[in-house]
């Protein structure tokens, strides 16, 4: 994020500054949030984790697939039949049968169409995929948030002999913010980037603070976020209450059976549905159920806090906000009071009533009252973007809308 406070004093900060080296390419702000979600590495991380979620929702549905399993095998084999209450003096047969040969091949078909904990583990996945694609909602919209994060304009000394200094400090924070701009968006670092956008939008005309939170509760990916997770939760503690759920399988076969594959070979087929009602399973179903509830109330536990800090950050952006037209006000007033004062300095140094030392004194009181206005004009345009980014909307700093 030290990138971010650099690279926004190209769009919040106009400096009166000396011209800087030709630049190679204009840039809005637009195109850059366009290009740092295509190029940042966390964009990428969290392209490759909605795929994983789709993967495993695929596994999921897999297993309510019928399966198909082609068995073949041959057997030299002796069977007892003793062993099994056949023979003796009452059964004119063996006690042992063998060696004998035995063939089979065949192809089985399973469809299991009963089990309750295999759909509502689909159900957990598919929520798991909608938090992955929040997730990256949540990381474009930190992204976009991340181009107006914050600027330290450097305050130097109002005399006259400091100006070049501070001019270079000035161009120096705006060459390195190029580099770090060109770095975020994944652009070669020798690019320069002329930015075209020296404002943004005012937001807050006409919005309350009530207004702003009922806005913030229904678009904060966090809390969007947090409500899939609960859902995702619901859906795991249903899962783990169907474990002990009867299963009903229907299976099928038909093969080809024989003593060698071209001896006594006939044509044989089984058809039998199979149902599988679980009685004891020592605990473990009721264990993952208390389990997955326990988490549950976790996540509704944080959900009801994140709410809590969602309307603290709108209020707080609110507060910033208030003081930062406040500090417009004041800067522009003294700025005027300044400009005043330069005045009526030249005159009198003009008319030969002032010294050189009260000309510079004005000079600098009117540079330090320049400087005053573009930080709180920094100051109100950094407070919008947190506002709309506090609200979950901060698309409304890039196309200049109301929430």
């Amino acid at each position: 994020m030290k990138a971010f406070p650099a690279a926004l004093l190209l769009w919040v900060a106009p400096l009166a500054a000396q011209p800087l080296p030709p630049v190679e390419e204009p840039l809005t702000l637009r195109q850059t949030v366009d290009r740092a979600l295509e190029s940042h590495l966390k964009s990428k991380l969290n392209l490759e984790k909605i795929r994983e979620s789709e993967a495993h929702l695929a596994e999921a549905w897999a297993g309510l697939n019928p399966t198909v399993n082609l068995n073949a095998n041959q057997y030299n084999r002796t069977i007892n039949l003793a062993s099994q209450g056949l023979g003796g003096s009452s059964l004119p047969i063996p006690s042992l049968v063998g060696p004998f040969f035995t063939f089979d091949a065949r192809v089985q078909v399973v469809y299991k169409f009963l089990d309750a904990s295999q759909r509502w583990k689909i159900k957990s996945a598919e929520v798991g995929r909608e938090i992955s694609r929040q997730e990256y909602e949540l990381a474009r919209h930190q992204r976009e948030q991340g181009v107006a994060a914050g600027i330290d304009v450097t305050r130097a000394d109002a005399r006259r002999v400091e100006q070049e200094l501070k001019q270079a400090q000035l161009d120096d924070k705006v060459r390195r913010g190029n580099l770090d701009l060109a770095r975020l968006i994944g652009a070669p670092l020798n690019t320069h980037y002329r930015p075209q956008e020296s404002a943004l939008a005012a937001l807050e005309d006409g919005l309350t603070v009530e207004a702003a939170n009922q806005v913030a509760q229904e678009h904060r990916v966090e809390l969007q976020v947090a409500r899939l997770k609960e859902e995702q939760l619901h859906h795991e503690v249903s899962a783990a209450d169907a474990e002990d759920s009867p299963t009903m399988n229907l299976a099928a076969d038909y093969g080809f059976a024989g003593n060698t594959p071209t001896q006594n070979i006939f044509g044989t087929h089984n058809v039998g549905i199979n149902l599988s009602i679980p009685l004891f399973d020592g605990g473990v179903s009721d264990a993952k159920s208390d389990t997955f509830r326990s988490q549950l109330r976790q996540a509704e536990i944080e959900h009801q806090d994140q709410q809590l800090q969602v309307e603290q950050d709108v209020r707080g952006s609110f507060l910033k906000l208030q003081l930062a037209r406040q500090q417009i006000v004041t800067a522009r007033a003294s700025l005027v009071l300044a400009q005043r004062e330069m005045t009526m300095s030249s005159d009198r140094f003009a008319a030969g009533l002032g010294t050189s030392v009260e000309l510079v004194d004005a000079q600098a009181k009117l540079a330090r009252a320049r400087d005053a206005e573009v930080q709180a004009l920094v100051a109100y345009q950094l407070a919008q973007v947190e506002l709309a980014a506090n609200m979950g909307r901060p698309e409304l700093v890039l196309q200049g809308e109301k929430p």
